[in-house]
C-alpha cells in the first residue's frame, strides 16, 4: 500500500475494491442521482412548457385548455351541488353563495407534472411506473378537488381565511402530498423489481 493510499484509508476515503478496479457502491449512487435529476429535469421542462406556454388566445391549443378547465369547473360544481342546490356553472366559473373561477394552476397541474416527471425519471419497470403514475395522479386530482370544494366553503363561512388557504395553506399541503405519493410509488416500484428467490437456490440446490 502506498503512502497516499494509507493516508486516504486513515481519513476513511479508501475502499478495498479500488485495488481490484471494481466500482464502489459510493461511486454508483451519485451516478444514479445525476441520471435521475437529468431525466427529471428534461421531462418536467417538456411537460411544463406544454402546459404553461402562452398559446394564441383563439388558437386550437388554447381552446383545448379552456375546454379542460370548463370540464374541471363542472366536476367541482357537481360535487358542490350535492349540498348546494343553487350552484350554477358557466364555462370555468362556479356561482353560488361564493363564486370561484377555475384557472390554470387551480387544477394543481404543476404538482401532477412534477410527480409524473419524477416517476418517468425513476429507474424501474415502465409498466409498473405507468400503473403507479395513474394511481398517484388519481390521488392528487381527488385531493385537489377536495381543496377547491373546501375553498368554496371557506369563502362562504370564513372569508378572511380564504386568501391564506388559497395562497399558502393548501399549496403547501399539495406539495407535501405529492412528495409522499412519489415516495410510496417508488417503494412499490422497487419492491416489484425484486424477484423472489426459490428456497432451494439459496442453498445451492437446483430447484428443478
Amino acid at each position: 500500500m502506498t503512502k497516499q493510499e494509507a493516508k486516504r484509508r486513515s481519513h476513511g476515503d479508501y475502499s478495498p475494491s479500488e485495488d481490484s478496479g471494481e466500482p464502489t457502491p459510493t461511486g454508483r449512487v451519485p451516478l444514479l442521482a445525476r441520471s435521475f435529476i437529468l431525466r427529471f429535469a428534461i421531462a418536467a421542462l417538456c411537460l411544463l412548457t406544454v402546459y404553461c406556454f402562452p398559446y394564441a388566445e383563439l388558437g386550437l391549443s388554447e381552446r383545448v385548455f379552456n375546454a379542460y378547465l370548463d370540464g374541471y369547473a363542472r366536476v367541482v360544481g357537481a360535487i358542490l351541488h350535492l349540498s348546494e342546490s343553487d350552484i350554477a356553472v358557466s364555462l370555468n366559473q362556479i356561482h353560488g353563495r361564493f363564486s370561484l373561477e377555475i384557472a390554470k394552476s387551480c387544477d394543481a397541474m404543476e404538482c401532477n407534472i412534477l410527480f409524473v416527471s419524477a416517476m418517468v425519471a425513476f429507474p424501474g419497470s415502465w409498466q409498473r411506473k405507468a400503473i403507479v403514475a395513474v394511481l398517484g395522479m388519481a390521488v392528487l386530482i381527488g385531493f385537489n378537488l377536495t381543496r377547491i370544494v373546501s375553498l368554496y366553503y371557506a369563502g362562504v363561512f370564513w372569508p378572511r381565511s380564504f386568501h391564506f388557504l388559497h395562497a399558502a395553506g393548501w399549496p403547501l399541503a399539495m406539495i407535501v402530498l405529492t412528495g409522499l405519493v412519489f415516495l410510496y410509488c417508488t417503494r412499490f416500484v422497487q419492491e416489484a423489481g425484486r424477484e423472489p428467490r426459490l428456497e432451494g437456490s439459496v442453498h445451492g440446490v437446483d430447484p428443478t
